[in-house]
């Protein structure tokens, strides 16, 4: 295993699962998140999640409180 999307369809798993080698990624992807949609998510709420669907339904849903919406 190379750390490739590939590699979760290999094993089985879901290709949208993320795969961490520290703490310093998932601090990385929750500052992406925030800047490039203002939502401002702690580190372990990325690991929590560990699936680029499940984050990315979460940024939407957080996006949608922000602006007072329930489309």
């Amino acid at each position: 295993m190379n750390g490739t999307a590939d590699d979760s369809e290999d094993d089985g798993g879901d290709p949208d699962d993320f795969r961490f080698w520290s703490a310093r990624q998932a601090w990385r992807i929750a500052r992406a998140v925030r800047e490039m949609f203002g939502v401002e998510y702690a580190p372990d709420v990325v690991v929590a999640d560990a699936n680029l669907t499940a984050l990315a339904e979460r940024i939407v849903a957080s996006r949608k409180l922000m602006q007072g919406g329930d489309d």
